[in-house]
């Protein structure tokens, strides 16, 4: 199993001895640990860790209310941790992107099958956001291009294949890329008065 950089929270000092050993003994880093949702915060923010786990209830702020705060500020895998099960706790922690909820007592049985799901997991939500965008990216640069080659077509009176290999030369010559010339294109037909 891949370990992982781990950061948690929990008030009860006797858990927090368990939860310690059995994420070093399952070969994680742990990177920081605290009792108050603030610190948890800021530890989070200042170490970036793979991981959090936290339990609900801490010192001051509690840990959902800071799992809230931290993924409003970075994108990370949250395990929450309670002494009881709740349905208004556990709909809470899936509609604010919760990845996982254990119920106490936890045993090293729990860490180590939930950290993996929820580490793969996490990952592939983040392969699949990444492809999302570049796709989207794409789309739009390929709508830029068209637009160009329009413009061009329209001002030069050129068909689309020799429109496209004139933003394609520009974009050689240049040593940019064909969104970037399209762009250029049609923000000087815009500057013109033509779009």
């Amino acid at each position: 199993m891949k370990n992982f950089r781990i950061i948690f929270a929990e008030d009860d000092p006797v858990c927090a001895t368990f939860l310690r050993r059995s994420l070093q003994h399952l070969g994680h880093d742990v990177i920081g640990e605290t009792d108050t949702g603030e610190e948890v915060i800021t530890l989070c923010r200042d170490r970036r860790p793979d991981l959090l786990l936290t339990d609900i209830q801490l010192r001051g702020l509690n840990g959902q209310q800071a799992a809230e705060a931290i993924l409003d500020q970075q994108i990370l895998p949250v395990i929450l941790i309670s002494s009881h099960h709740s349905e208004t706790m556990v709909e809470r922690a899936r509609s604010n992107d919760i990845s996982a909820y254990l119920v106490k007592p936890i045993e090293l049985a729990d860490l180590s099958t939930t950290i993996p799901i929820v580490m793969q997991r996490f990952q592939d939500m983040q392969t699949t956001k990444n492809e999302n965008a570049r796709l989207s990216q794409e789309l739009q640069n390929r709508k830029l291009i068209e637009r160009a080659k329009g413009i061009l077509m329209k001002r030069s009176c050129l068909d689309e294949s020799v429109a496209f290999n004139r933003i394609r030369k520009m974009a050689r010559d240049r040593r940019v890329c064909l969104a970037e010339i399209a762009n250029c294109i049609i923000v000087s037909e815009e500057a013109l008065g033509g779009v």
